[in-house]
């Protein structure tokens, strides 16, 4: 976990120095043998107005990073928000829209939200399948995805998310 909290650091940093909107970028995170992680891959993608959404190789989730404070609700005894996510075509139609419990990073300020399979909340049906096809739409080529989640007094964090091409 220490190590997802140093990335999403060193992404915010990136961002308020020097990001350009719509990049890909990716960054290899050494595992640690003692502490019994695994070295991985995370992929995150900029839009310099908006925020930043990052995946890991071997995780089944996925976070997103804003400027602003996300706005957030107590929910079987997670803090978090209900994001809205949509699932569009390359002519820009939407294909799917479900909704998603994403939880609040503690120690964010309320800027950081993940969302993960293993943590389902009875506000959203189907939770663990959505994560799944998010993931599938960004890695599949196609498309791309919109993510909506309400943040205090400024407008939704919306960022749409081109599939990753390595």
């Amino acid at each position: 976990m220490k190590k997802v909290l140093l990335l999403m650091l060193m992404l915010s940093a990136v961002l308020t120095v020097s990001a350009q909107e719509g990049e890909w970028m990716s960054q290899t995170i050494q595992g640690d043998e003692l502490k019994g992680t695994e070295t991985t891959v995370a992929h995150y993608y900029i839009q310099e107005d908006m925020g930043v959404f990052v995946f890991w190789d071997n995780k089944n989730g996925f976070a997103i990073s804003s400027h602003k404070m996300f706005k957030s609700t107590v929910s079987n005894g997670d803090t978090g928000s209900l994001a809205f996510v949509g699932l569009y075509d390359n002519d820009g139609n939407l294909k799917e829209k479900m909704e998603i419990w994403m939880i609040l990073e503690r120690g964010s300020d309320y800027k950081r939200l993940f969302a993960v399979e293993t943590r389902n909340n009875p506000l959203v049906k189907g939770h663990k399948k959505n994560i799944k096809k998010i993931l599938d739409a960004v890695r599949s080529g196609d498309g791309y995805v919109r993510i909506l989640a309400g943040r205090y007094q400024t407008t939704d964090f919306d960022i749409k998310i081109p599939p990753f091409k390595e």
